[in-house]
């Protein structure tokens, strides 16, 4: 089967590109962290608790698909989510492991058939996303602060659909790291419309070629 990631199931919802007053065009750099839901995990199974006491854990695993060669192309994540009254937390990690060979002197992915098909955000030998955040919610106001992390091992680029680049953004195949922290507060003038500010910083280290 085939998932949205946990990254996006519980930290996506309080960060403001997932939400009606935002939108795709408050998503992080390439949506690197996938608050933005851009990513879709093949083969795959995922578990969600039932709430108690306002605690919500999750886990998905997406297989390689690959015998003898389990770690190639797979992806994994685990994320919780508390709620209490107007206050809600959640947590979540994730990370994909890929080997990378050259094709036409480009480097791609070797297997197709595994956790991430054809809607990958890098081509890199591993992908590992975290991060935390809050919302506080009292009436019509909601006040959010949300901190992802991304690091690539290994980044040889950036695909076309996630860079707008015709060809992709091709890389040296370093390690980067996206560090983006976000602070954000929306108030509903109507259940579909609302004002809404945002402070956010995004680092990132990449080096094209």
């Amino acid at each position: 089967m085939t998932h949205i990631t946990s990254v996006f199931d519980y930290l996506g919802p309080l960060a403001l590109t997932d939400t009606i007053a935002g939108g795709t065009q408050f998503a992080h750099p390439f949506d690197n962290d996938d608050l933005a839901g851009a990513l879709r995990v093949s083969n795959s199974v995922k578990y969600a608790s039932p709430r108690y006491d306002g605690l919500l854990v999750s886990g998905m695993y997406g297989f390689s698909n690959a015998a003898g060669d389990f770690a190639n192309n797979r992806a994994y994540a685990v994320a919780m989510s508390y709620v209490y009254r107007g206050l809600t937390v959640a947590a979540a990690y994730m990370q994909f492991d890929n080997t990378l060979a050259p094709t036409a002197g480009i480097e791609q992915i070797t297997n197709a058939n595994g956790a991430i098909v054809a809607d990958n955000t890098f081509t890199a030998s591993r992908q590992r996303t975290w991060g935390a955040g809050a919302n506080y919610a009292t009436g019509a106001l909601t006040l959010g602060l949300v901190f992802p992390q991304t690091r690539l091992d290994h980044l040889f680029g950036v695909t076309a659909s996630a860079s707008g680049v015709t060809r992709g953004l091709a890389l040296d195949g370093l390690d980067a790291r996206f560090n983006n922290f976000e602070a954000h507060s929306r108030y509903m003038l109507t259940p579909s419309d609302g004002a809404r500010r945002r402070e956010t910083g995004n680092a990132a280290s990449l080096r094209a070629v």
